[in-house]
């Protein structure tokens, strides 16, 4: 159910198909936006999904992020995954150098 006035994740894409699922993860660029226990309106193409809270967040650069992560978070390689990251973040190379959060999501 959709609630006004809160904080929003957007999502281009429902990688691996995981806004399907009760729990799952994404990968953003580490910042104060994102904080254990706050909820989350999730959308899909500007479409409204479902309702999240964050339970997890791990911080990490990506040089060290691992095939476990990226098969299970988008459904791609290590090397498929970077290009992804590079189109998204790419333009600003600082923040493609620093810190990601691996953020752990439960569906409310």
């Amino acid at each position: 159910r959709l609630h006004t006035g809160m904080k929003v994740i957007n999502f281009s894409q429902n990688w691996n198909n995981k806004l399907d699922c009760a729990f799952f993860t994404t990968i953003r660029p580490a910042n104060s936006y994102y904080n254990l226990g706050d909820q989350y309106n999730i959308y899909l193409n500007k479409q409204f999904v479902k309702t999240v809270c964050i339970i997890d967040i791990k911080n990490f650069y990506l040089k060290d992020i691992t095939t476990f992560v990226t098969y299970l978070d988008a459904g791609k390689s290590v090397s498929e995954f970077n290009v992804l990251m590079a189109k998204f973040y790419g333009s600003n190379p600082a923040k493609l150098n620093g810190q990601f959060f691996f953020i752990l999501l439960k569906s409310v």
